[in-house]
């Protein structure tokens, strides 16, 4: 018993450490499982805010780059003309042709109202024409309420650069970000924290520029170009010239006044423009419906030595709802926030707009992980599932072991004691007959009599012992012989009878299959009868009817044995353990009924070998009686 509880508690102490064990990386792999959903859930949403990103400023970028391009001039009402020319190519003086701006009659979605900042710090709009511009404009392009709307966010404009220094504010601007470019504080100025749009807006600065200048050195080209033909008329004689006149007719005259025009123009200043800067304009309030939250886009224009300051006034209630919905689909509940000036250090910049000072706040969206199946999970079930069995396989293993083993150690206490009590009756009777202590004969015919009866209960117990032994080896032999019923009941009741009188008990045999002809193994049929004959001898020796019934009949095509006794019979919990190997049933304590164990079990094990079955039938026993009813059920071949 202790060895018993010794292997137990063994067991149960690896059992706690393979479950402590399992626990532990069960908690450190659902960790990790759950940190790679996070980081996967962050790299999506990292991915999806750098693709939302690029989709507003891909879709807001062409249009801040076509206000870059915007030539100077297009920010007064009307502008005059470098050069002019009438039907009949005669030069117009400057200023006499005066063009209206495309923005005059523009009404942007995005941007309300253009603006210039002269150099005397006045404030002007080509949206807003005065005194006779105005009427010019009423006449001919747009209406007077139109005019009128535009003045009032012209006001609005005034209003918030009177707050701040905006000359400072962009010299700022300017010098952060030509120190962050490496480059002189000119312009065009990079913005900050987006060199894509800062790329676009120089090279569309750049072709401004370009195309300014073309138009001032068209001036120069056309005075060089025009010299040339002044000089070769100059130095014809009269009747070449003579002949060429007649030959253009009036058009010669023009072309003498168009060189003289092109002689006397004055070569254009130099003219420098800027890069868009875009400031937000904090603490403006108005009453006027159409004001924003103080976004302007503004830029350096230098035309000679004169400076002024062009911009225009970014709606932001209409380009906010527009830039979100270029990403409703990538962030539903998305917002924009204000970042702050350009070169300002924000937490937030790397999800801030390449073209405008915004930041984009899109929330998270919750990360799944409650799922109840996935590939960690799986795998930690199956490997609970594994080391559930495992432990059970082994707890079953060890239990039957313990079991085996006790058995076992039953098995050779109890053949110990059955090979002790006729070896000492042998070695006590044998030396008596010797030595000659014995002289009545009919003492002596006893003494040999009790030889021969232990001799056989030895020979029995052996014969068991080794029948078992082959049976669990799978070393039984069959031997099938043909005989019949008869025959085979008349082979072995000579045995049978004399087991059962050795007992004390009688033998009756019925034949109700009469001489059927059949064919088994004779031999392990017999010791199957044997064992169940022995068995009733030995439990039911004390019964009021010492009677051991053996039946014979044919049932299902097979030939079934029936041996009944009239003893303590077997209780219907214990049908199942008497043909357990080493079980000798229940009895009390104290009997001295010799035996191992073996003979039941050896018996089954001999049936099924056979291809039969031997079982306890309760269904053939005499209830107003106790008793044993052993069925063997054989095949008959």
């Amino acid at each position: 018993m202790k060895s018993r509880r010794s292997w137990w508690l063994i067991f149960w102490a690896g059992t706690l450490c393979v479950m402590a064990a399992l626990v532990w990386v069960s908690a450190v792999v659902l960790e990790l499982e759950q940190r790679e959903n996070i980081a996967r859930a962050d790299a999506r949403f990292q991915e999806s805010l750098r693709l939302a990103l690029w989709r507003m400023d891909s879709w807001f970028a062409p249009r801040l780059a076509r206000e870059a391009a915007r030539p100077y001039f297009e920010y007064l009402a009307f502008y005059p003309q470098e050069r002019a020319y009438t039907k009949i190519l005669n030069v117009i003086e400057k200023g006499e042709v005066l063009t209206p701006s495309p923005l005059l009659s523009q009404r942007s979605e995005f941007f309300p109202i253009y603006f210039q900042i002269n150099a005397d710090g006045s404030l002007t709009s080509p949206q807003v024409p005065t005194q006779s511009q105005r009427d010019l404009a009423e006449a001919t392009l747009v209406s007077g309420e139109l005019i009128d709307a535009s003045a009032a966010l012209l006001n609005v404009v005034r209003a918030m650069i009177e707050r701040v220094d905006i000359s400072q504010r962009i010299g700022a601007a300017e010098t952060q970000l030509a120190a962050m470019s490496c480059e002189p504080a000119t312009p065009p100025p990079q913005v900050a924290n987006a060199p894509s749009q800062a790329f676009d807006q120089q090279v569309q600065t750049k072709w401004s520029q370009q195309e300014l200048s073309k138009r001032a050195q068209s001036y120069n080209n056309a005075q060089k170009a025009q010299q040339p033909s002044s000089q070769q008329l100059a130095n014809q004689d009269g009747k070449d010239v003579a002949g060429q006149t007649a030959a253009r007719g009036d058009f010669s005259a023009e072309q003498g006044v168009n060189e003289k025009s092109a002689r006397e123009e004055p070569v254009p200043p130099q003219v420098t423009v800027g890069s868009l800067v875009p400031l937000w304009l904090q603490g403006v309030s108005t009453k006027h419906e159409s004001a924003v939250e103080g976004l302007i886009f503004i830029r350096r224009v230098q035309v000679g030595d004169k400076a002024c300051m062009q911009g225009f006034l970014v709606d932001w209630s209409h380009l906010r709802p527009a830039l979100l919905e270029q990403i409703s689909d990538l962030f539903p509940k998305a917002d924009l926030a204000l970042l702050g000036q350009i070169g300002q250090s924000n937490a937030e910049s790397d999800r801030a707009l390449a073209s405008i000072p915004v930041t984009l706040r899109a929330p998270r969206e919750p990360i799944a992980l409650n799922s109840l199946i996935t590939p960690a999970r799986t795998t930690l079930g199956i490997t609970w599932l594994a080391a559930a069995i495992a432990v059970a396989a082994t707890g079953i293993t060890l239990r039957s072991s313990i079991i085996y083993g006790e058995k076992r150690s039953r098995f050779a206490s109890a053949v110990t004691h059955e090979l002790r009590t006729p070896l000492t009756t042998f070695r006590m009777y044998s030396e008596m007959l010797a030595e000659g202590m014995v002289r009545d004969e009919a003492q002596r015919q006893t003494y040999l009599n009790t030889l021969k009866s232990e001799s056989g209960r030895l020979a029995t117990l052996v014969e068991n012992v080794l029948s078992y032994a082959r049976l669990e080896d799978g070393r039984i032999v069959t031997h099938v012989q043909s005989t019949t019923v008869a025959g085979f009941l008349d082979r072995l009741q000579d045995v049978l009878r004399r087991r059962a009188a050795d007992a004390g008990m009688e033998l009756r045999i019925v034949n109700e299959a009469g001489d059927a002809p059949i064919a088994l193994d004779i031999e392990a049929a017999g010791q199957i009868l044997f064992n169940l004959v022995d068995n009733a001898c030995k439990y039911a020796n004390q019964a009021a009817d010492r009677t051991i019934e053996l039946t014979a009949r044919l049932e299902n095509r097979g030939l079934c044995l029936m041996v009944l006794d009239h003893g303590p019979g077997i209780a219907t919990e214990h049908a199942r353990s008497v043909f357990a190997p080493f079980e000798r049933g229940p009895h009390k304590p104290g009997d001295t009924i010799p035996g191992v164990g073996l003979g039941l079990a050896l018996a089954r094990g001999l049936a099924r070998d056979l291809g039969g079955e031997l079982t306890l039938d309760c269904d053939n026993v005499d209830h107003t009686t106790n008793g044993a009813c052993f069925k063997l059920r054989l095949p008959i071949r």
